[in-house]
């Protein structure tokens, strides 16, 4: 039984550890595939259902309309104390019975507190979709290091 729970961990092991090596140039195609699928040819009104009245919008000159959607996250991190122990060498003097000084070396564990450094996270993703006179989505467009994972 206890091969078979290996051979089990190991697989799952596996299995993730293959999703995180997916190069982020087909993490990114597979998003844009997924996001023109979803939206690309169907109405705006498709746009608003899912992510709400968009942030920004543009008239371009040909009547054509730009959405835009932006998300934007900022998280603190860090800043955990914690405490390790670290051995130092020491030193006393020892006197004996005859008056002999000698000195004695020893080590001690002594408790050292550390702390994670703090860092800031910042987060975003913007997405604009071309929208025909139509009312149409026409195609889709995206930057930021947020839209997908």
């Amino acid at each position: 039984m206890k091969p078979m729970k290996i051979m089990l961990a190991c697989g799952l092991l596996a299995f993730t550890a293959a999703c995180e090596t997916i190069p982020f140039e087909e993490r990114a195609k597979a998003y844009e595939d997924q996001m023109a699928q979803r939206f690309v040819g169907k109405s705006a009104d498709e746009l608003v259902l899912a992510f709400g009245p968009p942030q920004s919008s543009y008239k371009l000159t040909d009547g054509r309309d730009v959405l835009q959607y932006e998300q934007k996250r900022t998280s603190t991190q860090g800043g955990e104390s914690y405490t390790s122990f670290r051995e130092v060498t020491r030193f006393r003097t020892e006197t004996d019975a005859a008056g002999n000084v000698r000195t004695v070396q020893y080590n001690e564990s002594v408790p050292v507190t550390n702390s994670s450094p703090v860092y800031t996270v910042n987060q975003n993703c913007i997405r604009r979709f071309v929208v025909a006179s139509d009312k149409k989505v026409e195609s889709f467009r995206w930057e930021g290091n947020a839209c997908f994972r």
